[in-house]
């Protein structure tokens, strides 16, 4: 069967008067991050300024985050270290009166046309929800940099990062966090 002759019975099986078959891009794993800042695009301009600019970046104006994904196969260790250092300089330097948040989580993304979208985009935009409560009930002290990492991630990085006891496990969220 032809893709026109496909198409055709396709919209007439659901009554759209026209039909276009989309191929996805398949799932990759990456590094993602999210980050709730005062002030919009701080992501990209803390990648720029202090030196994490390893990353795609988009800004979410509608949810007011930005959103970074590194290349496939990226040194996740690095990355981390190095954002987490990037964006604790930043926040200082902009002497922010709200604490940016900051969600780390790996797992499979696709592209669609110029963004990127999959489960993983869902998971660090639910973290960095999650961080919220976590602050308003003590759970986690306030600080100029919140961060949020998935468990999994978490555990790969641990030793490798030297994150030490200061982390605290929200168990809800599968995830540990810390203040900066």
């Amino acid at each position: 069967m032809t893709t026109n002759a496909a198409q055709w019975q396709l919209s007439a099986a659901i009554g759209w008067k026209d039909a276009r078959v989309v191929s996805m891009s398949p799932g990759i794993r990456r590094l993602c991050v999210s980050v709730s800042s005062p002030h919009p695009g701080f992501l990209d301009r803390a990648c720029r300024t202090w030196g994490g600019g390893r990353l795609y970046t988009e800004h979410w104006a509608e949810e007011g985050i930005d959103l970074g994904f590194a290349a496939p196969g990226a040194d996740e260790v690095e990355l981390v270290r190095d954002l987490i250092a990037a964006l604790y300089v930043g926040a200082i330097q902009a002497a922010l009166t709200a604490p940016t948040l900051v969600a780390f989580h790996v797992g499979i993304t696709r592209v669609e046309g110029d963004d990127i979208r999959g489960t993983a985009v869902t998971r660090i935009r639910q973290l960095l929800s999650d961080l919220v409560p976590a602050l308003a009930t003590g759970t986690v002290p306030i600080g100029v940099l919140v961060v949020g990492i998935t468990t999994g991630l978490f555990e790969d990085l641990g030793t490798e990062c030297g994150f030490g006891t200061e982390w605290v496990r929200l168990t809800a969220a599968r995830a540990w966090c810390r203040a900066y």
